[in-house]
């Protein structure tokens, strides 16, 4: 699963999110229950589920950082960096069945079957893939639809790959694939570019980034400015790998960018072909840890599943134990030796333990100390309650009846195991309802599945309860395409105002009412669909203030213009060629008085860290 533009779409989809305004979500991004996260790669980059050496990078990126912008970024593993852009659609073969993976943008789910006859989803996969012509369709539940070439099982049964084509987001944003050998260029219909053929040994894709409102870019040049990537400006980690020969085993050296001592991994190969390579040691100059494994085979379901129990010593003798299922890398028990003292142990219980332990999807979190987090699920993988239960809770116990747990609810209007009638809003919920019951209802644009109410509970008992409306329009993005400037194939869509009774039913045009109104960049000349300026105002416009931003070609804000007349209340933002914030101006603190402007300088080493701030 993915970080970065795509996790951040599919989790945080309302709007674009407008740069991180509050539109992204509030109580429906913050509130929702979710399943509780469990960090299983170490601070050595290990991932202690399967034993691979795992550190993920970002390369380059243009656009909004988030939503609307475009980033690619590569893993490292076993002295090989793989990019997380490459997205296909993968058919092959299994002992007992075919299977179909996905993968988008670094997200992965995994289909047993095929297109062609029958798909089901495993460990929880909430994707539908379909056949349109020549494409297999694969579609999120927030609406996302990606296109991949529609491929079948090879000749004699061999793995076949269908690339990706496009995606088209809820917003209506487009991306399109462009491929010669491989992947060279990813373009957004917003006017954003990555684009290149260098592959730096073979496996990581390492593009430029542009912005094609200054020039259009082939697969391989562009005619305006561009942006290097991490690798040029020397701030990715360097390694060196080699494999001795008769030794069975690959050292990995990992060094800093901003020098230092290296981290040295030995990677030793497993005995069995479906097994990753596995981090044995890792010494980083001052002391080493060390990894051992154990399996367990399982014979369901089939031959090459099991549980893996994976130990870590770091150079103090601590050790950490974690077990997990070897087929889903579902994390099963994660137990802590403090101090060479007893282990406190972190349990994890999924819905079809009864069948093997870690199948299905996870329903509950023990802790150490004994409390524990219970998930219910809907459709989709939507959870519709999360339990926090107390110490001594059995872990067979039915949430409802224990004593003392509380609990927050969601509903999704969809049954379990029915279809989504409008695929936009299938993991939005109806309503929110904590754990004190107070209720928050939402409703949604069924075109593109932004809120479109918000009903918060009565601050007070028989009170008004108050409710913020959305209103939204559509804009499209000019830039240069074959030469020539020219209009986005399809608009995206924005929020364009929003309006909040603070305590009346029925306040539009009065004193009651707060009214916020978003600009955009005008469609009539090279823009990329951004956010220009805000204003806020009472109903009545006795009150309004209005705050104007300014970009950089990249898409950074350079400044942000507050409601006051005039400049002196605008702070502008200085970036260096990574994107990281070198400079920030504030307003003038006493308009015609003797204070100077306050100023800040940051800098940074070469592998991000802060060095300095000068203020």
């Amino acid at each position: 699963m993915k970080s970065g533009t795509f996790a951040s779409r599919v989790m945080c989809f309302v709007v674009a999110c407008l740069l991180g305004a509050s539109v992204c979500g509030g109580s429906l991004a913050q509130d929702r229950p979710v399943p509780p996260t469990h960090r299983s790669v170490d601070d050595n980059w290990v991932d202690l589920l399967s034993g691979e050496l795992s550190k993920t990078e970002l390369i380059n990126s243009v656009g909004p950082q988030g939503p609307g912008g475009l980033e690619t970024s590569h893993r490292l593993t076993d002295g090989v960096a793989w990019t997380l852009s490459e997205s296909f659609i993968k058919i092959a073969p299994d002992d007992m069945s075919d299977t179909t993976t996905v993968v988008l943008l670094g997200r992965t789910e995994v289909f047993s079957g095929t297109p062609q006859t029958m798909l089901d989803p495993m460990n929880g996969a909430v994707g539908e893939i379909t056949i349109d012509g020549n494409d297999f369709v694969y579609k999120l539940p927030d609406g996302t639809m990606a296109r991949f070439d529609k491929v079948a099982l090879g000749l004699n049964r061999t793995t076949v790959f269908g690339k990706a084509r496009s995606v088209t987001y809820p917003t209506g944003e487009v991306l399109t694939f462009s491929y010669g050998t491989a992947l060279n260029k990813i373009e957004s219909s917003l006017g954003y570019a990555l684009t290149g053929n260098d592959y730096g040994g073979g496996f990581d894709w390492l593009p430029a980034a542009a912005n094609l409102t200054q020039g259009d870019c082939s697969a391989t040049t562009c005619s305006g400015p561009t942006y290097t990537h991490q690798v040029n400006l020397g701030r990715v980690l360097q390694t060196t790998s080699s494999l001795p020969p008769g030794s069975g085993v690959i050292t990995v050296t990992l060094t800093s960018p901003a020098g230092g001592a290296p981290r040295t991994y030995i990677v030793k190969p497993t005995p069995n072909a479906w097994s990753p390579a596995r981090v044995t040691s890792v010494t980083d100059g001052v002391g080493t840890w060390t990894y051992s494994y154990s399996e367990a085979f399982d014979p369901y379901p089939n031959d090459k599943d099991g549980i893996l129990t994976t130990t870590v010593t770091d150079p103090l003798g601590h050790k950490r134990v974690v077990t997990s299922r070897m087929s889903n890398h579902n994390i099963l028990t994660d137990t802590i030796y403090p101090d060479n003292g007893p282990g406190k142990t972190t349990t994890f219980i999924y819905n079809a333990d009864s069948t093997a332990r870690g199948l299905g999807f996870l329903t509950r979190v023990i802790a150490p100390e004994g409390d524990a987090v219970a998930l219910e699920y809907g459709a989709y993988m939507n959870v519709t309650a999360r339990w926090r239960l107390p110490k001594g809770t059995p872990a067979s116990a039915d949430p409802n009846t224990v004593a003392g747990a509380t609990v927050v609810r969601a509903s999704y209007n969809i049954a379990a195991g029915s279809l989504c009638a409008t695929r936009h809003i299938c993991d939005k919920p109806d309503w929110i309802r904590d754990a004190r019951g107070n209720q928050t209802d939402f409703t949604y644009d069924p075109v593109h599945g932004g809120v479109l109410t918000v009903t918060a509970p009565a601050p007070t008992s028989g009170a008004v309860r108050p409710q913020t409306r959305y209103t939204y329009g559509q804009f499209t993005a000019m830039y240069v395409r074959g030469g020539v400037m020219q209009a986005a194939a399809a608009p995206v869509w924005r929020v364009t105002q929003t309006s909040t009774c603070q305590t009346l039913a029925s306040c539009a045009g009065t004193a009651d009412e707060v009214v916020t109104t978003y600009a955009y960049e005008s469609s009539n000349g090279a823009n990329n669909v951004r956010l220009l300026s805000t204003t806020t105002r009472s109903g009545d416009s006795a009150l309004v203030a209005t705050t104007t931003y300014a970009y950089d070609a990249r898409g950074d804000v350079i400044s942000t213009d507050g409601p006051l007349a005039g400049s002196a209340d605008t702070t502008r933002t200085y970036y260096d060629a990574s994107r990281w914030k070198t400079g920030v101006i504030g307003p003038d603190p006493d308009g015609t008085g003797a204070l100077l402007y306050r100023a800040s300088r940051t800098t940074y080493a070469a592998d991000g860290q802060v060095t300095s701030v000068e203020t």
